[in-house]
């Protein structure tokens, strides 16, 4: 339903014969509520989780977007204090811890932090809630997902919960929101806590060893990294900023393995509608249901054509949105796809194989919005603040480079068969050495 169990989008076609139909409103059949379903946690499965999570030595806590739909985050954050664990978030779920925190360990995923997956995959209890665990969470080699765990996840979609990537140990279908204020209540009961210093310790090593930023992710030299450029850009938001992801695409990608989110800080994203031609329109709703908070989005210079006419409205409203587009004249996800499963047989990518794409600053300018241009990384920072600080829209294109990689990622490799296959997701190129990895996960 729209707002009701799982909530989101749902399509109302009225066909044109009932919209043409004369009515009278008080002799239509009325709405009841009172027989939707319900989904309250069930008690002996929250008392299994505290038991496990008390039996166990490395734990961790998996947040999603689930928790801020049943209107829990306050509720979250402090059951993640009084567990003591660390706190990992799925991407629609972000905005759902500060990077500050002391116990926040990163994004996990297929393109997601290094550090995070390992910590993941070593744990031997895992509770996730409110995250469907897509297959950017799982990655693909579905036998290898949270191989050293028991598992509970909480959702309120059984179907979810009966993918063949994800096995848990306890399918809790129930309300995110019922089952942590559950949790709380028999934590406070317990008579003391684990001690998880030593567990923390070995997280905190692996988040030193394995930072977010690696040399492999370099953009080669005059371009603007877009790793640098988003970095530099969360340093200089607010946490009353609005961060809007776009839907796909490298910018996606970059921006959830550098953006840093500050405490009660909201950014928007959904896999959901991966798209081209998302951010926009979603830059435009976020800034207006927000009250006009400044809204912020990076994207690459082929989602942003796909939707150009959207500008008209920023202009038309002079909302506070800030537009940073990467101009790298390519499709840069498939680009990288081309070279990497083709062997560099490229087409309808690039220019040079058949694709061109409009200067996105000359367009804002034509719509009556301000463009910018950052050609290189020379005063980067002040750059990007003076695009923030313009009163009013702003499109702001830099010269980014097509090639630069999303790294680290999971890695496939081809089977002697011809297939595709995917290593667990601890195993991330670029690989480590077999012995450190193993050094890794090791008990």
């Amino acid at each position: 339903a729209a707002v009701h169990g799982r909530p989101g989008p749902v399509w109302l076609d009225v066909p044109l014969d009932i919209q043409a139909v004369q009515v009278c409103p008080e002799e239509l059949r009325g709405y009841d509520p009172s027989g939707l379903p319900e989904y309250p946690a069930k008690e002996e499965e929250v008392a299994k989780t505290v038991s496990l999570l008390m039996q166990s030595d490395r734990p961790v806590v998996l947040l999603g977007h689930g928790i801020r739909l049943s209107h829990a985050v306050e509720q979250a954050a402090e059951l993640c204090g009084q567990m003591g664990i660390p706190v990992l978030v799925s991407w629609n779920g972000v905005d759902l811890i500060e990077e500050e925190h002391p116990l926040y360990y990163g994004r996990p995923g297929t393109v997601g932090h290094r550090a995070a997956n390992l910590i993941l995959q070593k744990a031997d209890f895992v509770l996730t809630i409110g995250s469907r665990l897509n297959l950017l969470s799982t990655g693909y080699c579905y036998e290898e997902f949270l191989r050293n765990a028991k598992h509970v996840m909480v959702d309120i979609d059984v179907h979810e919960m009966e993918k063949k990537s994800v096995h848990p140990y306890i399918k809790a279908e129930c309300d995110a929101g019922d089952f942590i204020r559950r949790m709380l209540e028999m934590l406070k009961e317990q008579a003391g806590k684990r001690d998880r210093r030593e567990w923390l310790r070995c997280c905190d090593r692996l988040r030193r060893k394995y930072p977010v930023f690696i040399p492999q992710q370099e953009a080669e030299p005059g371009y603007v990294s877009s790793y640098h450029l988003i970095h530099e850009l969360s340093g200089l938001m607010t946490g009353e900023d609005i961060y809007q992801f776009t839907s796909s695409g490298t910018t996606a990608d970059i921006a959830m393995k550098s953006f840093r989110i500050k405490r009660g800080q909201r950014a928007f994203l959904t896999k959901g509608l991966a798209a081209m031609g998302y951010d926009l329109p979603a830059s435009i709703g976020s800034c207006i249901a927000s009250g006009g908070r400044r809204t912020v989005c990076v994207t690459g210079d082929g989602s942003a054509s796909m939707n150009m006419q959207e500008l008209e409205v920023i202009h038309r409203l002079n909302l506070p949105v800030k537009i940073f587009v990467a101009q790298n004249e390519g499709y840069g996800m498939i680009y990288g796809t081309q070279q990497g499963n083709f062997h560099g047989r490229l087409t309808g990518s690039t220019r040079q194989s058949g694709l061109t794409l409009p200067d996105l600053k000359k367009v804002a300018e034509a719509f009556g919005i301000k463009g910018m241009h950052i050609q290189n990384e020379d005063r980067l920072r002040q750059q990007i603040k003076a695009v923030l600080d313009h009163d009013g829209p702003v499109v702001c294109t830099y010269h980014a480079d097509i090639a630069q990689k999303i790294l680290p990622k999971q890695a496939n490799y081809m089977r002697q068969d011809g297939q595709m296959a995917s290593r667990p997701l601890e195993d991330m190129a670029p690989l480590l050495e077999r012995e450190e990895l193993a050094e890794c996960m090791k008990n």
